[in-house]
Protein backbone atom coordinates (compact mmCIF):
# COMPACT_ATOMS: atom_id res chain seq x y z
CA UNK A 1 0.00 0.00 0.00
CA UNK A 2 1.55 3.38 -0.83
CA UNK A 3 1.32 6.50 1.45
CA UNK A 4 -1.41 7.94 -0.19
CA UNK A 5 -3.38 4.72 0.34
CA UNK A 6 -2.21 4.35 3.49
CA UNK A 7 -3.13 7.81 4.84
CA UNK A 8 -6.33 7.00 3.71
CA UNK A 9 -7.09 3.86 4.69
CA UNK A 10 -5.80 5.56 8.44
CA UNK A 11 -7.96 8.32 8.00
CA UNK A 12 -10.93 6.76 7.50
CA UNK A 13 -10.45 4.95 10.77
CA UNK A 14 -9.62 7.84 12.61
CA UNK A 15 -12.91 9.30 11.94
CA UNK A 16 -14.93 6.65 12.54
CA UNK A 17 -13.47 6.08 16.09
CA UNK A 18 -13.84 9.61 16.11
CA UNK A 19 -17.42 9.93 15.51
CA UNK A 20 -18.03 6.64 18.40
CA UNK A 21 -15.90 8.58 21.25
CA UNK A 22 -16.53 11.98 20.22
CA UNK A 23 -20.51 11.56 19.26
CA UNK A 24 -20.50 14.20 17.01
CA UNK A 25 -21.43 14.56 13.04
CA UNK A 26 -18.46 15.99 10.89
CA UNK A 27 -18.84 16.63 7.18
CA UNK A 28 -15.52 15.33 5.92
CA UNK A 29 -14.01 15.75 2.53
CA UNK A 30 -11.97 12.78 1.38
CA UNK A 31 -9.39 13.74 -1.44
CA UNK A 32 -10.24 10.18 -3.52
CA UNK A 33 -11.15 6.27 -1.93
CA UNK A 34 -10.18 3.75 -4.04
CA UNK A 35 -12.05 1.35 -1.78
CA UNK A 36 -14.03 0.91 1.29
CA UNK A 37 -12.22 -2.09 3.20
CA UNK A 38 -14.28 -4.29 5.56
CA UNK A 39 -11.99 -3.12 8.96
CA UNK A 40 -13.89 0.46 8.12
CA UNK A 41 -17.24 -1.24 7.90
CA UNK A 42 -16.70 -3.07 10.84
CA UNK A 43 -15.95 0.12 12.87
CA UNK A 44 -19.26 1.62 11.31
CA UNK A 45 -21.24 -1.10 12.53
CA UNK A 46 -19.62 -0.23 15.95
CA UNK A 47 -20.61 3.41 15.64
CA UNK A 48 -24.32 2.25 14.68
CA UNK A 49 -24.13 -0.10 17.87
CA UNK A 50 -23.34 2.66 19.93
CA UNK A 51 -26.12 4.76 18.80
CA UNK A 52 -23.76 7.18 16.65
CA UNK A 53 -24.37 8.80 13.65
CA UNK A 54 -22.41 7.90 10.87
CA UNK A 55 -20.53 11.04 9.02
CA UNK A 56 -21.68 12.23 5.99
CA UNK A 57 -18.59 12.35 3.50
CA UNK A 58 -18.57 13.89 0.02
CA UNK A 59 -16.55 12.51 -2.34
CA UNK A 60 -13.71 14.78 -4.57
CA UNK A 61 -13.29 14.12 -8.22
CA UNK A 62 -9.61 14.19 -8.58
CA UNK A 63 -8.27 15.63 -11.58
CA UNK A 64 -8.43 13.65 -14.80
CA UNK A 65 -10.48 10.76 -12.51
CA UNK A 66 -12.96 10.06 -15.06
CA UNK A 67 -14.35 11.84 -18.32
CA UNK A 68 -18.41 12.76 -18.83
CA UNK A 69 -20.31 10.69 -20.47
CA UNK A 70 -22.55 11.75 -23.03
CA UNK A 71 -25.88 11.61 -23.51
CA UNK A 72 -25.93 11.18 -27.16
CA UNK A 73 -24.20 7.58 -26.55
CA UNK A 74 -21.77 8.70 -29.23
CA UNK A 75 -17.96 7.45 -28.22
CA UNK A 76 -15.65 10.40 -27.87
CA UNK A 77 -12.23 8.81 -27.77
CA UNK A 78 -11.11 5.59 -29.88
CA UNK A 79 -12.13 2.48 -28.01
CA UNK A 80 -15.06 4.17 -26.62
CA UNK A 81 -18.66 2.38 -26.54
CA UNK A 82 -21.97 3.12 -24.99
CA UNK A 83 -24.76 0.83 -24.85
CA UNK A 84 -27.91 1.50 -27.62
CA UNK A 85 -31.52 2.45 -26.25
CA UNK A 86 -32.75 -0.48 -24.98
CA UNK A 87 -36.32 0.64 -26.35
CA UNK A 88 -38.35 -1.85 -29.23
CA UNK A 89 -38.57 -0.55 -32.99
CA UNK A 90 -35.69 2.57 -31.86
CA UNK A 91 -35.37 5.34 -34.51
CA UNK A 92 -32.81 5.95 -36.83
CA UNK A 93 -29.22 7.43 -35.42
CA UNK A 94 -29.59 11.13 -35.04
CA UNK A 95 -33.66 11.14 -34.99
CA UNK A 96 -35.78 13.24 -32.29
CA UNK A 97 -37.42 10.51 -30.94
CA UNK A 98 -33.48 9.04 -30.33
CA UNK A 99 -32.30 11.68 -28.76
CA UNK A 100 -35.45 12.10 -26.68
CA UNK A 101 -34.90 8.27 -25.26
CA UNK A 102 -31.24 9.08 -24.79
CA UNK A 103 -32.21 12.05 -22.77
CA UNK A 104 -34.62 9.27 -20.87
CA UNK A 105 -31.73 7.04 -19.93
CA UNK A 106 -30.11 9.39 -17.86
CA UNK A 107 -30.38 10.00 -14.14
CA UNK A 108 -30.48 12.42 -11.21
CA UNK A 109 -27.20 12.41 -9.52
CA UNK A 110 -24.99 13.87 -7.15
CA UNK A 111 -21.42 14.11 -7.89
CA UNK A 112 -19.11 16.01 -5.72
CA UNK A 113 -21.31 17.20 -3.76
CA UNK A 114 -23.43 18.99 -6.68
CA UNK A 115 -26.83 17.46 -8.47
CA UNK A 116 -26.21 16.67 -11.82
CA UNK A 117 -28.24 14.89 -14.79
CA UNK A 118 -25.83 11.98 -15.78
CA UNK A 119 -26.35 8.99 -18.17
CA UNK A 120 -25.65 6.59 -15.38
CA UNK A 121 -26.46 3.88 -18.03
CA UNK A 122 -23.46 4.17 -19.78
CA UNK A 123 -21.29 4.90 -16.84
CA UNK A 124 -21.93 1.48 -15.94
CA UNK A 125 -21.52 0.12 -19.13
CA UNK A 126 -18.00 1.72 -19.13
CA UNK A 127 -16.84 0.05 -15.72
CA UNK A 128 -17.86 -3.23 -16.69
CA UNK A 129 -15.93 -2.87 -19.99
CA UNK A 130 -13.15 -1.74 -17.74
CA UNK A 131 -13.42 -5.19 -15.84
CA UNK A 132 -13.98 -7.20 -19.09
CA UNK A 133 -13.18 -4.96 -22.07
CA UNK A 134 -15.33 -7.84 -24.28
CA UNK A 135 -17.93 -7.23 -21.87
CA UNK A 136 -20.61 -6.22 -24.73
CA UNK A 137 -20.53 -9.00 -27.17
CA UNK A 138 -20.00 -11.34 -24.08
CA UNK A 139 -22.98 -10.32 -22.59
CA UNK A 140 -25.36 -10.54 -25.99
CA UNK A 141 -24.12 -13.68 -26.91
CA UNK A 142 -25.89 -15.23 -23.29
CA UNK A 143 -28.95 -12.79 -23.92
CA UNK A 144 -29.64 -14.01 -27.22
CA UNK A 145 -29.68 -17.76 -25.69
CA UNK A 146 -31.51 -16.30 -22.42
CA UNK A 147 -34.39 -15.22 -25.45
CA UNK A 148 -34.81 -18.82 -26.39
CA UNK A 149 -34.41 -19.96 -23.44
CA UNK A 150 -37.64 -17.69 -22.35
CA UNK A 151 -39.42 -18.54 -25.49
CA UNK A 152 -39.04 -22.57 -24.64
CA UNK A 153 -40.77 -22.07 -21.04
CA UNK A 154 -44.05 -20.34 -22.27
CA UNK A 155 -44.13 -22.77 -24.82
CA UNK A 156 -43.87 -25.63 -22.05
CA UNK A 157 -45.91 -23.68 -20.14
CA UNK A 158 -49.14 -23.34 -23.04
CA UNK A 159 -52.15 -25.79 -21.89
CA UNK A 160 -50.10 -27.19 -18.63
CA UNK A 161 -48.61 -26.78 -14.90
CA UNK A 162 -46.51 -22.99 -14.70
CA UNK A 163 -42.90 -24.08 -14.59
CA UNK A 164 -42.51 -22.33 -11.29
CA UNK A 165 -38.60 -23.59 -10.85
CA UNK A 166 -37.69 -22.57 -14.42
CA UNK A 167 -39.03 -19.81 -14.21
CA UNK A 168 -37.45 -18.58 -11.09
CA UNK A 169 -34.12 -19.49 -12.62
CA UNK A 170 -34.74 -17.32 -15.32
CA UNK A 171 -35.58 -14.38 -13.00
CA UNK A 172 -32.02 -15.19 -11.45
CA UNK A 173 -30.00 -14.97 -14.47
CA UNK A 174 -31.68 -12.06 -15.87
CA UNK A 175 -30.31 -10.80 -12.76
CA UNK A 176 -26.71 -12.25 -13.76
CA UNK A 177 -27.28 -10.90 -17.04
CA UNK A 178 -28.19 -6.92 -16.28
CA UNK A 179 -26.39 -6.85 -13.00
CA UNK A 180 -22.68 -8.83 -13.24
CA UNK A 181 -19.94 -9.76 -15.91
CA UNK A 182 -19.50 -13.04 -14.23
CA UNK A 183 -19.94 -15.23 -16.88
CA UNK A 184 -18.95 -18.86 -15.81
CA UNK A 185 -21.98 -18.38 -13.15
CA UNK A 186 -24.16 -17.05 -16.31
CA UNK A 187 -23.58 -20.22 -18.42
CA UNK A 188 -24.29 -22.70 -16.03
CA UNK A 189 -27.09 -20.83 -14.85
CA UNK A 190 -28.16 -21.00 -18.48
CA UNK A 191 -27.60 -24.62 -18.88
CA UNK A 192 -29.49 -25.66 -15.89
CA UNK A 193 -32.56 -23.74 -16.95
CA UNK A 194 -32.31 -25.83 -20.01
CA UNK A 195 -32.18 -28.70 -18.37
CA UNK A 196 -34.98 -27.72 -15.89
CA UNK A 197 -37.61 -27.45 -18.64
CA UNK A 198 -37.64 -31.27 -19.13
CA UNK A 199 -39.49 -31.74 -15.81
CA UNK A 200 -42.89 -30.86 -16.25
CA UNK A 201 -44.30 -31.16 -12.88
CA UNK A 202 -42.33 -28.18 -10.71
CA UNK A 203 -44.78 -27.86 -8.02
CA UNK A 204 -42.06 -29.08 -5.31
CA UNK A 205 -40.89 -24.93 -5.99
CA UNK A 206 -43.67 -23.68 -4.26
CA UNK A 207 -43.45 -25.52 -0.94
CA UNK A 208 -41.33 -23.90 1.65
CA UNK A 209 -37.95 -25.17 1.92
CA UNK A 210 -35.90 -26.30 4.80
CA UNK A 211 -33.66 -23.68 4.91
CA UNK A 212 -37.20 -21.97 5.94
CA UNK A 213 -37.65 -19.98 2.35
CA UNK A 214 -40.01 -20.27 -0.05
CA UNK A 215 -37.16 -19.86 -2.78
CA UNK A 216 -36.71 -23.00 -4.01
CA UNK A 217 -34.30 -23.33 -7.15
CA UNK A 218 -32.94 -19.83 -6.74
CA UNK A 219 -29.08 -19.67 -5.79
CA UNK A 220 -28.39 -16.18 -4.93
CA UNK A 221 -29.56 -15.62 -0.91
CA UNK A 222 -31.17 -12.11 -2.06
CA UNK A 223 -33.59 -13.77 -4.32
CA UNK A 224 -34.90 -17.15 -2.21
CA UNK A 225 -35.26 -13.89 0.53
CA UNK A 226 -37.53 -12.12 -1.83
CA UNK A 227 -39.02 -14.70 -3.27
CA UNK A 228 -40.51 -15.32 0.10
CA UNK A 229 -41.54 -12.12 1.54
CA UNK A 230 -45.55 -11.90 0.03
CA UNK A 231 -45.69 -15.46 1.96
CA UNK A 232 -44.74 -14.63 4.87
CA UNK A 233 -46.72 -11.43 4.69
CA UNK A 234 -49.99 -13.37 3.41
CA UNK A 235 -49.28 -16.09 6.87
CA UNK A 236 -48.63 -13.04 8.94
CA UNK A 237 -52.28 -11.62 8.24
CA UNK A 238 -54.09 -14.53 8.63
CA UNK A 239 -55.33 -16.40 11.48
CA UNK A 240 -56.00 -15.14 15.38
CA UNK A 241 -54.05 -13.07 15.95
CA UNK A 242 -50.89 -15.42 16.94
CA UNK A 243 -48.12 -15.83 14.85
CA UNK A 244 -48.21 -19.01 12.52
CA UNK A 245 -46.11 -22.00 13.05
CA UNK A 246 -43.83 -22.39 10.23
CA UNK A 247 -42.99 -26.38 8.88
CA UNK A 248 -39.73 -24.77 8.93
CA UNK A 249 -38.46 -21.86 11.17
CA UNK A 250 -36.92 -19.45 9.16
CA UNK A 251 -33.21 -19.60 9.30
CA UNK A 252 -32.33 -17.49 6.17
CA UNK A 253 -31.56 -14.55 8.14
CA UNK A 254 -29.25 -16.07 10.35
CA UNK A 255 -26.26 -14.67 8.01
CA UNK A 256 -27.37 -10.98 9.24
CA UNK A 257 -28.08 -11.88 12.82
CA UNK A 258 -26.90 -9.05 14.58
CA UNK A 259 -26.52 -5.06 13.17
CA UNK A 260 -23.14 -5.90 13.45
CA UNK A 261 -22.98 -8.27 10.73
CA UNK A 262 -26.12 -6.91 9.12
CA UNK A 263 -24.40 -2.90 8.63
CA UNK A 264 -21.13 -4.06 7.15
CA UNK A 265 -23.03 -6.25 4.27
CA UNK A 266 -25.86 -3.34 3.59
CA UNK A 267 -22.76 -1.17 3.41
CA UNK A 268 -21.15 -3.81 0.83
CA UNK A 269 -24.03 -3.45 -0.85
CA UNK A 270 -24.48 0.33 -1.33
CA UNK A 271 -21.25 1.33 -3.00
CA UNK A 272 -20.58 -0.58 -5.79
CA UNK A 273 -17.01 -1.22 -7.68
CA UNK A 274 -18.13 -2.27 -10.68
CA UNK A 275 -14.30 -1.88 -12.40
CA UNK A 276 -12.98 -3.69 -9.69
CA UNK A 277 -15.72 -6.72 -9.17
CA UNK A 278 -17.58 -7.49 -12.13
CA UNK A 279 -21.21 -6.57 -10.20
CA UNK A 280 -23.41 -4.00 -10.00
CA UNK A 281 -24.44 -4.58 -6.34
CA UNK A 282 -28.13 -2.41 -7.37
CA UNK A 283 -30.26 -4.95 -7.38
CA UNK A 284 -29.23 -7.56 -4.50
CA UNK A 285 -29.41 -3.83 -2.52
CA UNK A 286 -33.05 -3.03 -3.97
CA UNK A 287 -34.00 -6.46 -3.11
CA UNK A 288 -32.49 -6.79 0.74
CA UNK A 289 -33.61 -3.65 1.65
CA UNK A 290 -37.26 -4.18 0.23
CA UNK A 291 -37.54 -7.71 2.20
CA UNK A 292 -35.90 -5.75 5.39
CA UNK A 293 -37.84 -2.62 5.22
CA UNK A 294 -41.16 -5.19 5.38
CA UNK A 295 -39.77 -7.82 7.79
CA UNK A 296 -38.85 -5.09 10.36
CA UNK A 297 -40.86 -2.21 9.94
CA UNK A 298 -44.38 -4.55 9.89
CA UNK A 299 -45.31 -5.16 13.35
CA UNK A 300 -47.30 -8.75 12.37
CA UNK A 301 -44.42 -9.67 10.16
CA UNK A 302 -41.96 -8.73 12.51
CA UNK A 303 -43.47 -10.80 14.97
CA UNK A 304 -43.79 -14.15 12.86
CA UNK A 305 -40.45 -14.18 12.12
CA UNK A 306 -39.34 -13.36 15.95
CA UNK A 307 -41.50 -16.94 16.31
CA UNK A 308 -40.08 -18.66 13.65
CA UNK A 309 -36.32 -18.65 14.25
CA UNK A 310 -35.32 -14.65 13.84
CA UNK A 311 -35.80 -13.90 17.97
CA UNK A 312 -32.41 -11.75 17.70
CA UNK A 313 -34.86 -9.52 15.65
CA UNK A 314 -34.87 -6.63 19.11
CA UNK A 315 -35.57 -2.74 18.72
CA UNK A 316 -32.03 -2.24 18.46
CA UNK A 317 -31.76 -4.53 15.27
CA UNK A 318 -34.51 -2.45 13.84
CA UNK A 319 -32.92 1.08 15.14
CA UNK A 320 -29.43 0.17 13.67
CA UNK A 321 -31.35 -0.33 10.44
CA UNK A 322 -33.16 2.45 10.41
CA UNK A 323 -30.49 4.85 11.12
CA UNK A 324 -28.60 2.73 7.90
CA UNK A 325 -31.43 4.16 5.62
CA UNK A 326 -31.50 7.79 7.50
CA UNK A 327 -27.33 7.38 6.91
CA UNK A 328 -27.47 6.63 2.78
CA UNK A 329 -30.46 9.08 1.80
CA UNK A 330 -29.36 11.66 -0.01
CA UNK A 331 -29.46 15.26 1.39
CA UNK A 332 -29.53 16.72 -1.88
CA UNK A 333 -31.55 14.71 -3.74
CA UNK A 334 -33.77 13.29 -0.81
CA UNK A 335 -33.79 10.28 -2.94
CA UNK A 336 -31.73 6.38 -1.73
CA UNK A 337 -29.98 4.86 -4.95
CA UNK A 338 -26.66 3.05 -5.35
CA UNK A 339 -23.68 4.47 -5.13
CA UNK A 340 -21.33 3.94 -7.70
CA UNK A 341 -17.13 4.01 -7.56
CA UNK A 342 -15.65 5.46 -10.83
CA UNK A 343 -12.39 7.12 -11.24
CA UNK A 344 -11.71 7.99 -7.82
CA UNK A 345 -15.27 9.11 -6.57
CA UNK A 346 -18.55 8.19 -5.84
CA UNK A 347 -21.72 9.08 -7.63
CA UNK A 348 -24.67 8.58 -5.92
CA UNK A 349 -28.12 7.79 -8.05
CA UNK A 350 -31.44 8.66 -7.32
CA UNK A 351 -33.29 5.34 -7.76
CA UNK A 352 -37.34 5.32 -7.38
CA UNK A 353 -37.92 2.02 -6.11
CA UNK A 354 -35.09 2.01 -3.53
CA UNK A 355 -36.76 5.24 -2.56
CA UNK A 356 -40.15 3.96 -2.12
CA UNK A 357 -39.17 1.11 -0.05
CA UNK A 358 -37.70 3.61 2.60
CA UNK A 359 -40.54 5.99 2.51
CA UNK A 360 -43.80 3.76 2.36
CA UNK A 361 -42.99 1.29 4.97
CA UNK A 362 -42.06 3.61 7.03
CA UNK A 363 -44.88 4.93 6.30
CA UNK A 364 -43.70 8.63 5.60
CA UNK A 365 -41.39 8.70 8.45
CA UNK A 366 -38.43 9.88 6.63
CA UNK A 367 -36.63 13.24 6.47
CA UNK A 368 -35.62 15.82 3.59
CA UNK A 369 -39.48 15.65 2.36
CA UNK A 370 -39.02 18.68 0.10
CA UNK A 371 -35.75 17.10 -2.07
CA UNK A 372 -37.83 13.99 -1.90
CA UNK A 373 -41.09 16.19 -3.83
CA UNK A 374 -38.71 17.64 -5.95
CA UNK A 375 -36.80 14.68 -7.38
CA UNK A 376 -39.93 12.94 -7.52
CA UNK A 377 -41.63 15.42 -9.92
CA UNK A 378 -37.79 15.98 -11.51
CA UNK A 379 -37.44 12.65 -12.66
CA UNK A 380 -40.99 11.93 -14.53
CA UNK A 381 -39.49 11.74 -17.95
CA UNK A 382 -36.30 9.33 -17.09
CA UNK A 383 -36.40 5.07 -17.51
CA UNK A 384 -36.76 3.77 -14.74
CA UNK A 385 -35.01 2.93 -12.04
CA UNK A 386 -34.04 6.22 -12.04
CA UNK A 387 -37.44 7.75 -13.43
CA UNK A 388 -41.09 6.70 -13.55
CA UNK A 389 -40.98 5.38 -17.49
CA UNK A 390 -40.03 1.99 -18.59
CA UNK A 391 -39.35 2.46 -22.62
CA UNK A 392 -40.63 5.76 -23.05
CA UNK A 393 -44.21 5.31 -21.21
CA UNK A 394 -45.96 4.96 -18.37
CA UNK A 395 -45.97 1.74 -16.13
CA UNK A 396 -48.30 0.99 -13.52
CA UNK A 397 -45.69 -0.81 -11.54
CA UNK A 398 -44.16 2.48 -11.73
CA UNK A 399 -46.71 5.19 -11.39
CA UNK A 400 -48.04 2.79 -8.10
CA UNK A 401 -44.24 3.46 -6.94
CA UNK A 402 -44.91 7.25 -7.50
CA UNK A 403 -48.20 8.42 -6.37
CA UNK A 404 -47.46 6.19 -2.89
CA UNK A 405 -44.51 8.32 -2.55
CA UNK A 406 -46.32 11.42 -3.42
CA UNK A 407 -49.56 10.98 -0.86
CA UNK A 408 -47.28 10.53 1.82
CA UNK A 409 -45.44 14.07 0.48
CA UNK A 410 -48.83 15.52 0.03
CA UNK A 411 -48.65 17.20 3.86
CA UNK A 412 -45.10 19.12 2.81
CA UNK A 413 -46.00 20.61 -0.68
CA UNK A 414 -45.93 23.79 -1.83
CA UNK A 415 -49.63 25.10 -3.67
CA UNK A 416 -47.02 24.77 -7.20
CA UNK A 417 -46.07 21.14 -6.43
CA UNK A 418 -49.86 20.32 -5.52
CA UNK A 419 -51.04 21.28 -8.93
CA UNK A 420 -48.37 19.41 -10.65
CA UNK A 421 -48.59 16.28 -8.71
CA UNK A 422 -52.45 16.66 -9.46
CA UNK A 423 -51.74 16.82 -13.46
CA UNK A 424 -49.54 13.52 -13.49
CA UNK A 425 -51.70 11.57 -11.42
CA UNK A 426 -54.08 12.46 -13.66
CA UNK A 427 -52.07 11.33 -17.02
CA UNK A 428 -51.51 8.59 -15.35
CA UNK A 429 -55.03 7.54 -14.72
CA UNK A 430 -55.99 8.64 -17.78
CA UNK A 431 -52.85 6.09 -19.63
CA UNK A 432 -53.92 3.52 -17.59
CA UNK A 433 -57.36 3.60 -18.43
CA UNK A 434 -56.91 3.62 -21.79
CA UNK A 435 -53.63 1.95 -22.24
CA UNK A 436 -53.03 -0.62 -20.25
CA UNK A 437 -56.73 -2.30 -19.73
CA UNK A 438 -58.14 -3.62 -22.66
CA UNK A 439 -62.34 -3.23 -22.78
CA UNK A 440 -63.11 -6.27 -21.16
CA UNK A 441 -60.82 -5.71 -18.05
CA UNK A 442 -57.54 -7.37 -18.99
CA UNK A 443 -54.27 -5.89 -18.04
CA UNK A 444 -51.80 -6.12 -21.32
CA UNK A 445 -48.60 -7.81 -20.37
CA UNK A 446 -45.60 -6.29 -21.26
CA UNK A 447 -42.73 -9.81 -20.76
CA UNK A 448 -40.14 -6.97 -20.59
CA UNK A 449 -40.76 -5.57 -17.20
CA UNK A 450 -42.90 -8.41 -15.42
CA UNK A 451 -41.73 -11.26 -14.24
CA UNK A 452 -45.76 -12.86 -14.85
CA UNK A 453 -48.88 -12.29 -15.38
CA UNK A 454 -50.28 -12.24 -11.74
CA UNK A 455 -47.73 -8.95 -11.32
CA UNK A 456 -49.18 -7.13 -14.52
CA UNK A 457 -52.28 -7.33 -12.20
CA UNK A 458 -51.24 -6.96 -8.67
CA UNK A 459 -49.87 -3.72 -10.13
CA UNK A 460 -52.37 -2.50 -12.13
CA UNK A 461 -54.86 -2.87 -9.28
CA UNK A 462 -52.76 -1.34 -6.88
CA UNK A 463 -52.32 2.12 -9.05
CA UNK A 464 -55.76 2.74 -9.14
CA UNK A 465 -56.45 1.38 -5.79
CA UNK A 466 -53.92 4.33 -4.68
CA UNK A 467 -55.41 6.47 -6.48
CA UNK A 468 -58.47 6.48 -5.44
CA UNK A 469 -60.13 5.23 -8.43
CA UNK A 470 -62.65 3.20 -6.85
CA UNK A 471 -62.74 4.64 -3.29
CA UNK A 472 -63.40 8.25 -2.75
CA UNK A 473 -62.13 8.33 0.85
CA UNK A 474 -58.67 7.05 -1.03
CA UNK A 475 -58.85 10.33 -3.15
CA UNK A 476 -56.49 12.68 -1.35
CA UNK A 477 -55.54 14.73 -4.79
CA UNK A 478 -58.99 14.93 -7.18
CA UNK A 479 -62.68 15.10 -6.35
CA UNK A 480 -64.41 14.84 -9.61
CA UNK A 481 -66.79 12.60 -10.53
CA UNK A 482 -66.15 12.47 -13.88
CA UNK A 483 -62.48 10.75 -13.62
CA UNK A 484 -63.76 8.03 -12.31
CA UNK A 485 -66.56 7.20 -14.79
CA UNK A 486 -67.18 3.73 -15.14
CA UNK A 487 -65.30 2.44 -12.04
CA UNK A 488 -67.85 -0.19 -10.92
CA UNK A 489 -68.17 -1.63 -14.32
CA UNK A 490 -64.61 -2.36 -14.49
CA UNK A 491 -64.31 -3.09 -11.08
CA UNK A 492 -66.18 -6.44 -12.15
CA UNK A 493 -64.50 -6.92 -15.34
CA UNK A 494 -61.06 -7.05 -13.76
CA UNK A 495 -62.54 -8.95 -11.25
CA UNK A 496 -63.31 -11.92 -13.31
CA UNK A 497 -60.08 -12.72 -14.53
CA UNK A 498 -58.03 -12.16 -11.30
CA UNK A 499 -60.56 -15.22 -9.81
CA UNK A 500 -58.82 -17.41 -12.82
CA UNK A 501 -55.33 -16.49 -11.75
CA UNK A 502 -55.35 -16.52 -8.24
CA UNK A 503 -55.70 -19.93 -7.83
CA UNK A 504 -52.21 -20.58 -8.16
CA UNK A 505 -51.26 -17.50 -7.41
CA UNK A 506 -50.33 -15.81 -3.96
CA UNK A 507 -49.89 -12.17 -6.15
CA UNK A 508 -52.91 -12.30 -7.80
CA UNK A 509 -54.62 -13.63 -4.76
CA UNK A 510 -53.17 -10.11 -2.91
CA UNK A 511 -54.17 -8.21 -5.93
CA UNK A 512 -57.90 -10.05 -5.89
CA UNK A 513 -57.96 -8.74 -2.08
CA UNK A 514 -56.87 -5.24 -2.58
CA UNK A 515 -59.21 -4.69 -5.52
CA UNK A 516 -62.49 -6.18 -3.34
CA UNK A 517 -61.55 -4.28 -0.42
CA UNK A 518 -61.75 -1.07 -2.76
CA UNK A 519 -64.67 -1.91 -4.33
CA UNK A 520 -66.65 -2.25 -1.12
CA UNK A 521 -66.79 1.84 -1.33
CA UNK A 522 -69.29 1.63 -4.30
CA UNK A 523 -71.81 0.67 -2.39
CA UNK A 524 -72.04 -2.66 -4.50
CA UNK A 525 -70.15 -5.43 -2.97
CA UNK A 526 -68.14 -7.67 -5.05
CA UNK A 527 -69.47 -11.41 -5.85
CA UNK A 528 -68.23 -14.81 -4.50
CA UNK A 529 -67.96 -17.63 -6.57
CA UNK A 530 -71.55 -18.50 -5.47
CA UNK A 531 -72.88 -15.43 -5.80
CA UNK A 532 -72.87 -13.89 -2.00
CA UNK A 533 -71.11 -10.66 -1.26
CA UNK A 534 -67.48 -11.03 -0.16
CA UNK A 535 -67.54 -10.14 3.56
CA UNK A 536 -64.37 -8.98 5.91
Amino acid sequence: MGSTGASGYVGRHILCLREIFSKRVMIVGVVAVAAISDPWMICCALAQSVGTPLPTVEVYRPERAIPQYPASGLPREAGASFPEPDVDGAAPRGSARLRAVREALQAMAIRRGALEQLDVRALITREFERYDPAYLPHKALREKRLDALKLKLVSSEKGGKALACSRRMIIEAEWLLKYTAQWPKVDQQLAAIEHSLRTKDQGFALRQAPDGSWGTCYHAWFEKIAGTVDILGDLSMSGDGRPASLQYPFNMLRRIDSSQVLIPYLYRLQLSQIAKTGVYEREEMNAVEGALSQFLFKEKLRTLLQANGAAFIDQAYVDAYRRFLDDTQDPILGYWGPWIMSGGEIIRAADLSQTYHAVAYREGAVNHWPQIIKTTLGIKGLQYPFGWRHHGQYNNHNNYDVVRILRLGWPYMTSAEIDQARREIRAMLKWALSESITPDGQFRDDPSFYDSVDEVYYYGVSFLVEAGYWNKDGRFWDDDPTHYAGAEDLCRKIRSHLVKLQTNSITARHALTRLDQSCRALGNPPRGKRGEPIQD
